[in-house]
């Protein structure tokens, strides 16, 4: 047990630190192509992400996650996982290009064919290589994270800027910086990540990884659905650029909710899967890691909800204004996609895949529901819908995790306390400064550079919310001793090299 916390924690720590550096890289990268590249064809690039990153679920079929949460691999797994790996993504690549005229009429964008029929060659690419999957299994975390990181940084901050800036490639940019992402990182997995390259197909073998693959593919199939055809909602009801505007609003949102979930369930499934058949480990696991990332989610929530017209102007750029609106509603939703990552880590580490799925279905309903729904009220009720969704799904997936660890609703809703608590402390401290600050914008703006107020509105806040909640732990007084409670859980379980200096900070020195 302590051997397995003390490589979970390793795992955690570099995967953090991967993490940490893709969002940095990819904030400046978002920013640079947003500058340089029209609205119409980021419009087109995000019709294009819709249909491939649904085909590449169907590429994947759970095969990787098959290899990860089995717990008895042989060569022979690998060969027959390998040679299905490869024919099913040759063959959603074949499909994908035979149809791609068909997404340009349902979804209405001209020129997407063309660019859906390269995008989808990134599919065969990525899959010459199970290396992903084995760095996860053995929980090579460093690894693992350099790689994706040099991929991106290679793909999206070489090829897709210097496209933009030299060539003025346009959507281009952004295919070709796909297709280099996968390339390198497929390369680099040849010789960090080795395994037997001859595929095989032996039946026993191909019914254990199909078997539980296919579970986690139809419920990562309605998941992925779910995030992406709302995108085919806006992209019928409104124009081009307005699909723009909107994914565009979705990617910031996306950032720190994918990097705090990503973090967390890579890291937690192949934990838990170790310990999968021991209940007592998984109900302590899950409620710690549950009260963690909703509590770490909780100040880019707020944050993200009160600065959003700072946020676009800063990393997107004035002509994105529009986006502001509905990235201050997705934001409220950033905590309940962390945590949503989390539980799936949970249940697709016990098996319970069949059982997810129909969540995941009836998730994909509700959202597609609630974004046509919301489309009445243009691009804020779309988000308002999707954060709606993403409630939804947590409390699904949270009734899931339950069954599986046997524990009950009122113990649970106990974890739900320190983030809560902080989320209003925060929002308290910070919203009249905002509201105070904003008035003065366009007079500073006239003097300095235009980014120059919103980078100041932006720290002053953030300082502000830092200070609250470090005085809420500092005294906890009534219900804020849940905030200091939570942070000291969080801390207890963090490595030895930043606990202790975390703890000084937040809690004092000697804090009980």
């Amino acid at each position: 047990m302590a051997d397995l916390t003390r490589r979970t924690m390793r795992s955690v720590s570099w995967t953090s630190i991967g993490k940490a550096l893709d969002l940095v890289s990819r904030i400046v990268v978002l920013g640079v192509l947003a500058r340089l590249i029209p609205d119409e064809e980021h419009g087109i690039m995000a019709g294009a992400l819709a249909v491939f990153l649904v085909a590449q679920v169907v590429a994947e079929w759970g095969i990787g996650e098959a290899i990860i949460q089995r717990r008895e691999l042989t060569d022979t797994h690998l060969r027959t996982a390998f040679g299905l790996s490869l024919a099913f993504s040759f063959s959603v690549f074949a499909v994908l290009f035979l149809t791609a005229p068909l997404f340009e009429s349902a979804l209405n964008i001209e020129g997407l064919s063309d660019v859906l029929r390269v995008l989808a060659l990134a599919l065969p690419i990525r899959h010459l290589s199970l290396g992903e999957y084995l760095a996860q299994r053995g929980l090579r975390f460093k690894r693992w994270a350099m790689v994706e990181l040099a991929g991106y940084l290679i793909g999206y901050g070489v090829v897709s800027v210097s496209l933009a800036v030299f060539f003025d490639a346009g959507v281009w940019a952004f295919v070709f910086g796909q297709l280099g992402n996968y390339t390198f990182k497929t390369v680099c997995y040849w010789f960090v990540e080795r395994h037997p390259m001859v595929p095989v197909y032996d039946r026993e073998a191909a019914g254990d990884i199909l078997g539980y693959g296919s579970g986690q593919f139809l419920g990562r199939l309605a998941n992925v659905a779910a995030g992406q055809l709302p995108f085919v909602v806006v992209s019928r009801g409104l124009s081009t650029v307005g699909l723009a505007q909107f994914r565009q609003s979705s990617r910031v949102a996306e950032m720190p909710a994918g990097m705090l979930g990503q973090v967390i369930s890579q890291v937690m499934f192949p934990a838990m899967a170790e310990i999968q058949n021991e209940t007592a480990r998984l109900r302590a696991a899950m409620l710690t890691a549950v009260q963690s990332i909703l509590l770490i989610a909780t100040p880019p929530a707020v944050l993200g909800a009160i600065l959003a017209p700072e946020l676009v102007d800063v990393l997107l750029g004035d002509q994105w204004d529009p986006a502001a609106v509905p990235l201050g509603i997705l934001s409220v939703a950033i905590m309940f996609r962390a945590g949503v990552m989390l539980l799936d880590a949970l249940t697709r580490a016990t098996g319970n895949v069949y059982r997810r799925a129909t969540r995941q279905a009836a998730y994909l309903v509700v959202a597609i529901a609630s974004a046509a729904i919301g489309l009445y009220w243009g691009l804020a009720g779309v988000a308002v819908g999707i954060v709606f969704s993403h409630v939804f799904i947590f409390f699904l997936m949270s009734d899931l995790a339950l069954k599986v660890t046997s524990t009950g609703w009122g113990e649970y809703l106990k974890v739900f306390r320190p983030a809560a608590v902080s989320a209003a402390v925060m929002t308290a401290a910070c919203l009249p400064p905002v509201l105070v600050m904003r008035p003065f914008h366009d007079h500073i703006a006239q003097i300095e550079s235009r980014a120059l107020p919103e980078l100041t509105i932006g720290f002053i806040t953030t300082m502000i919310a830092a200070v609250a909640v470090a005085l809420a732990c500092r005294f906890p007084v009534g219900p804020l001793v849940h905030v200091k409670n939570g942070y000291r859980d969080f801390i207890a379980v963090l490595p030895a090299k930043v606990k202790a200096p975390t703890e000084r900070i937040l809690l004092g020195a000697g804090a009980p």
